[in-house]
């Protein structure tokens, strides 16, 4: 287990470390108070839009574009990436099991899209403080922060998946490509065969819709056996790819 820490240390650090994640952090949080202000002045000093409002909107933007493609990039970077350039030799020559490489990779990623959540949950309450008459308190702040929390359970199943995906490429920006071209494939395909909505990860994508309704406890439940059973598939799938790669 101290082994598995370490290395989760140690790939969080080598993320985080990399300048285009700051940016991409920083714009996280810059960008809705940008979107905030530019509509705060188009509508007069009166938003237009109440927070709860403005936090969904930020968040289907978030989970049904830019977090995917951030996990698609991370996944690809820290595997496909790595295994190209032979860099992954330095971890896999100390003391730690090919398994624990495995996890702590794919929990760093993890903890990076929890962090780009939370930052955006963060800058959508300073708009409200700001623009949206302060009203960020009470039964709404615990509604929003519900709904980005619950957005982690789909992007971890992203995450896993993309891991699986990146098991078969030998370069960061093949994997990316094809997961990009994969999800594109998935969103468009509800369009002509309703029905396999259900099985395809990418529809969960839009369940912080589902904090505050009225879903059956038996919906809920299948929701949450199929991302648990669709990330258990591709974790032990990918960790098999992973396992047998000759390096």
């Amino acid at each position: 287990m101290h082994n598995l820490t370490a290395n989760f240390i140690n790939e969080t650090q080598k993320l985080v470390a990399k300048k285009r994640m700051l940016v991409f952090l920083l714009l996280l949080f810059f960008l809705p108070l940008a979107v905030a202000a530019l509509v705060s002045m188009i509508s007069g000093g009166n938003s237009i839009l109440s927070l709860s409002v403005f936090q969904n909107l930020l968040l289907g933007f978030l989970t049904g574009i830019v977090l995917p493609l951030q996990v698609f990039q991370l996944t690809g970077d820290l595997f496909a990436g790595e295994l190209g350039d032979k860099s992954i030799k330095t971890v896999l020559l100390r003391p730690i099991s090919r398994f624990k490489v495995f996890a702590s990779k794919q929990l760093a990623i993890l903890l990076l899209v929890a962090i780009s959540l939370l930052i955006a949950w963060l800058a959508t309450l300073v708009c409200g403080l700001l623009w949206m008459g302060g009203a960020v308190f009470g039964s709404g702040l615990w509604a929003g922060f519900s709904s980005y929390a619950v957005s982690l359970l789909p992007l971890a199943a992203l995450v896993t998946l993309g891991t699986l995906i990146a098991q078969f490429f030998r370069s960061g920006s093949g994997a990316l490509v094809f997961c990009i071209l994969l999800f594109i494939a998935c969103k468009l395909v509800v369009f002509i065969i309703p029905s396999l909505s259900t099985y395809l990860i990418t529809s969960y994508t839009d369940w912080y819709t589902w904090v505050g309704t009225a879903l059956t406890a038996g919906k809920t439940t299948s929701a949450c056996l199929f991302l648990l059973a669709s990330s258990i598939i591709s974790f032990t799938a990918g960790y098999v790819l992973f396992d047998r790669k000759e390096i």
